[in-house]
């Protein structure tokens, strides 16, 4: 994703197809032609911006937030296993009593 975004962003600097995409309203298939996932580039074509600038700050600012997510481990909360007991015990070990 981040390959993508660098070309999106490189693109940008020296190819006016970039602006006439966005002025446009037709982003999706600019995106996918830089290398983002279907998906991610249906995401990224719904933002709305004032201007080119903005519509790109926005992108790289919610790619980044993805890649941060993705490289963030996700551990379940230690209290989950208890959920619903008063009694402190967890519900493995009275379903191995």
């Amino acid at each position: 994703m981040l390959q993508a975004l660098n070309q999106l962003l490189g693109r940008s600097a020296v190819d006016s197809s970039v602006k006439d995409a966005y002025q446009m309203q037709q982003t999706e298939p600019l995106l996918v032609d830089c290398g983002f996932e279907p998906a991610m580039a249906r995401r990224l074509a719904e933002v709305e911006a004032s201007s080119l600038e903005a519509y790109l700050m926005a992108v790289y600012e919610l790619v980044t937030a993805e890649l941060e997510r993705q490289d963030s481990p996700s551990h379940p909360w230690p209290g989950e296993g208890l959920a619903g007991r008063s009694d402190g015990r967890s519900r493995a070990r009275d379903e191995a009593a």
